[in-house]
């Protein structure tokens, strides 16, 4: 059987055969996530960054260089920065 074999996820005899797989092969479960099929509108779609799709509707609040600067700055846990400015505090 393959490492992440298709599962039907309404076929309860399926999902009983996958536990019994990963029972024999790793003796234990150590964690469940059902979230197959879950279906999320192009709204919320992570990959239309704020203010550059029209799909998303965030406001763009984000300034270049914040990420980068936190990442030097490691005493620092919470920089914020101006929305209007973009100069961080």
């Amino acid at each position: 059987m393959p490492r992440f074999p298709a599962t039907e996820v309404t076929n309860w005899a399926q999902i009983q055969d996958r536990r019994d797989t990963t029972l024999q092969t790793f003796r234990q479960i150590n964690i469940v996530a059902t979230v197959a099929g879950v279906y999320e509108p192009p709204l919320s779609n992570l990959w239309d960054s704020p203010g550059i799709s029209p799909a998303s509707r965030d406001p763009a609040d984000t300034a270049v260089g914040c990420w980068t600067q936190r990442q030097k700055d490691q005493s620092n846990l919470y920089l914020q920065t101006d929305r209007k400015s973009g100069v961080m505090t």
